[in-house]
């Protein structure tokens, strides 16, 4: 009876807040020349830690990914070089399991999958007028030229600090989707995937 009443203490549940930006771009075998784009994260989610340090996550994430592609504009006489922005803002459900080490200085890791849907989608791209020169920018909303449901995989790695019942924590993160998000209207036959990291600061309310 000790042992189980041990086994139930050393458990744990956490309320898990986290924030931080995103470094993304395109993958895919024909647009080879774009930028890294960066943007914003930020998760609520559950936690559960059971007695072997195993962990078990599920959580609503807010997410923005895509690219920056670079294009040309020319003539016989000139080139001008332009970046088109493409921002995805996509909303999710991480589920994860993972292995922490340690205990009041810690560190983690977990793999995971997400179901992600798409909330809106833009590109950003400029106006260049008949002397090739880039006189602004005009925004594009291409919400319905996407597919609006994503699928991707996720690693994460990190390390912690323990204080009583709280916990603060940085994490880096892997993802890349297994789905493509062109449709017959948008980048078709090119059949590109999100991918890229976040780096995010996090924290845990244990009870």
């Amino acid at each position: 009876m000790v042992f189980s009443a041990s086994q139930s203490l050393a458990q744990s549940n956490k309320i898990s807040i986290q924030g931080g930006a995103t470094i993304t771009q395109f993958n895919s075998s024909v647009i080879s020349n774009q930028e890294l784009k960066f943007g914003d994260i930020y998760y609520l989610g559950f936690e559960r830690e059971t007695t072997s340090n195993l962990l078990l996550s599920i959580g609503l994430s807010y997410t923005s990914m895509g690219s920056n592609l670079i294009g040309e504009a020319f003539d016989s006489l000139s080139v001008t070089q332009f970046t088109s922005t493409f921002d995805f803002n996509y909303i999710s459900i991480p589920l994860r399991i993972g292995k922490k080490i340690g205990d009041n200085f810690f560190g983690f890791g977990y793999l995971g999958v997400s179901n992600r849907l798409l909330l809106s989608a833009t590109e950003d791209r400029p106006i260049i007028n008949s002397k090739l020169e880039i006189t602004g920018r005009q925004e594009a909303k291409i919400t319905k030229d996407i597919k609006r449901f994503d699928f991707a995989g996720l690693a994460d790695l990190g390390f912690g600090k323990k204080f009583s019942n709280h916990e603060v924590f940085l994490s880096y993160s892997f993802t890349f989707s297994a789905t493509s998000f062109s449709t017959d209207s948008f980048f078709s036959g090119s059949k590109p995937r999100n991918f890229g990291s976040f780096l995010k600061i996090g924290y845990n309310y244990c009870f």
